[in-house]
């Protein structure tokens, strides 16, 4: 019986510890797999909230300077080439304080980072006015 024992220990040892490096291998991929994905979602989410504040300061910027001049030369209101003319510097002055490497990671969640600047400029746009009107 001792024998049969020995011998099965022999035999199937060498077996039973490839397979379990092979199991503790996978599970060490796994986890890396999981940690690289958990990390490049959460940069990813960090440019975008970056891109995001960066908007919002920049029209509050604009809505107090620039903006209030354009109205006060047409007391009728902004006209369509002076809304066109904040937007386009707004959009600008968002893309030149925005490092390169948030820009390329923002990348990685949306087809156009400009697109996103252009969309969160008039969100904030129609907030601040909205927030006026109250």
């Amino acid at each position: 019986m001792e024998t049969i024992i020995a011998s099965l220990v022999s035999t199937l040892g060498p077996i039973a510890l490839t397979l379990l490096s092979g199991l503790v291998s996978w599970g060490l991929l796994e986890l890396t797999k999981y940690v690289r994905t958990k990390t490049k979602n959460e940069a990813v989410n960090n440019a975008v909230s970056h891109i995001c504040h960066t908007v919002d300061t920049t029209v509050k910027e604009l809505a107090q300077t620039t903006a209030r001049d354009y109205k006060a030369d047409n007391p009728a209101g902004l006209t369509k080439e002076a809304k066109q003319i904040l937007k386009t510097l707004a959009v600008a002055k968002v893309k030149d304080q925005i490092p390169a490497a948030i820009t390329k990671t923002a990348g990685m969640a949306v087809n156009s980072v400009e697109q996103l600047i252009s969309a969160k400029i008039e969100k904030a746009v129609f907030e601040l006015k909205k927030e006026k009107k109250q």
